[in-house]
This record gives C-alpha cells, structure tokens and sequence, in this order.
C-alpha cells in the first residue's frame, strides 16, 4: 500500500511517446508480453547528513524540522530493533511530543484560515462543503483512471496456493470492470484462479518485475512503450487502490506523461 505520507513509486517512464488508444495497438496485442520489460527506476536519494554535533539555533527551520525527524526515526529505530522496556517507552515519549506538536499546528491553522478568510478553507470548514469537494474530487479521479485504462493495461501476478491471491483476484476483477482494462493474469506455478481461468504460466517475467517474491502483485503496463509502473505489492483493498491510482497520477501529470 502507498502511504499519504511516504510514496515510493518505481517507475518506468517514456515521455517521447504519445498514449494512442488500445484498439490502435498492434494486432499481435499481448504478445509483447514475451518480450522483457525496459526497467527504469525512479530513484530519490538520501542527502548527506548534517552534522549532529551543530547548534541547533544556527540551522534554518528546514534543517530544524529534519533533525528532529531524524532523532525520531533514530529513537523508533532502537526501539524496533532492541524493545525494551527502557527504549519503547523512549518512542512512546517520542511520538507523544511529536502527536503533540501536530495537533497544536492543526489548531492554528484552523484559526489562521478563519483570519485570513480563504474562500477556499472557508468552504471546506462545514461538512456539506467539505462532502461536495471530496465528491468532485472521486469524480474526477474515476475519470482519470478510465482515461488511463485507454493506454495501459494490467499484469495481475499471483500464485494459484496464495490465500492473499485468492482475496485479491475479485478486487482486481472489480477494477478490470469497472474501468475497462486490458490485462494478462500471470500464474507463478501455471495454476489458474476463479476468477482469471485463462491465467496464463509464467514465462520468466516474474523474476524480473517481482524479485522480491512478493504475492500478489499489480502492475500497471504500456504494451506500446513498455512502461511498467507498481500498482500493488501484497493484498489491499479497493479504496488503497484508488489511493495508489490518485498518486500515480499526480506523478505522471507533472511529467506530462498524461493529460
């Protein structure tokens, strides 16, 4: 699941290449799948760390706010990895200060949109303002993803003595329906589901787009440029998927990948 906070997306992506609708496509269509992916991976690296021993009063905010994420996660981290009594208490203390300076941040910016009168806080500060927003905001994102199924398929990948693939494979068929997707089910052990009888064996890609051995999995595919991009890595529900959907989106909007 991709998380409001922390979205790690690995991405393949193709700019040079227009979105053309699926009828247009080859007619071969999912024979392409014999043919291994061109991986690119979006990759965000970490910065180097500043130094601990520095006076906090002479860093900026930024670097502020860094560390003591920083000194958080260390704390969470010890506490994870040696749990005891001591140490989890220690995170507990940790979480608490920082659950504390979020909520006295929700409060003043309660009170500062009050002030300044933004029409557009103001208008999400009542429920049935705040119900017709997220209202419009599911509108258009089922139409973002129904305008995304014209260009790219699914590869569902799943293993026939899963459970989780098992619960998994009706969401997924939900959402083929729904949104009209193109897909190929593909069986780690040539076994079918239920749900995708013409499931077919895997013919090496697997080990390629899942080496983590992680089932089941969801990918989003451009059969034309060859693009795949992670929709879901172990079992989630419908809404998480839209979540993903909604942050994949956002992604390929700023990159011009889609309209």
């Amino acid at each position: 699941m991709i998380s409001k906070k922390v979205i790690i997306i690995s991405l393949i992506l193709n700019q040079s290449c227009a979105a053309q609708p699926w009828q247009n496509r080859d007619p071969q269509g999912w024979l392409w799948y014999k043919r291994a992916p061109q991986q690119r991976v979006l990759e965000i690296k970490p910065k180097k760390k500043e130094n601990d021993d520095k006076d906090s009063s002479t860093l900026s905010y930024r670097d502020r706010i860094k560390q003591v994420r920083e000194n958080f996660e260390e704390i969470q981290s010890k506490a994870i990895l040696e749990p005891t009594i001591e140490n989890v208490r220690a995170f507990q203390r940790a979480q608490n200060a920082v659950l504390d300076k979020a909520d006295e941040f929700q409060k003043m910016l309660m009170i500062a949109a009050l002030i300044e009168a933004n029409p557009i806080t103001q208008s999400l500060s009542s429920t049935a303002s705040r119900t017709i927003y997220y209202e419009e905001q599911a509108a258009e994102l089922e139409r973002d993803i129904k305008n995304l199924a014209r260009t790219y398929g699914l590869f569902f990948i799943f293993k026939n003595d899963c459970p989780y693939c098992h619960q998994f494979a009706p969401t997924v068929k939900e959402l083929i329906d729904t949104y009209d997707f193109d897909y190929k089910a593909i069986s780690k052990d040539g076994l079918p589901l239920k749900e995708f009888p013409e499931a077919v064996l895997d013919n090496g890609m697997i080990a390629k787009l899942n080496p983590e051995g992680i089932y089941p999995c969801l990918f989003l595919v451009n059969p034309r440029t060859g693009e795949v991009i992670p929709l879901a890595k172990g079992l989630i529900n419908m809404p998480q998927l839209k979540e993903n959907f909604k942050a994949i989106l956002q992604y390929l909007k700023s990159q011009g990948s889609v309209q």
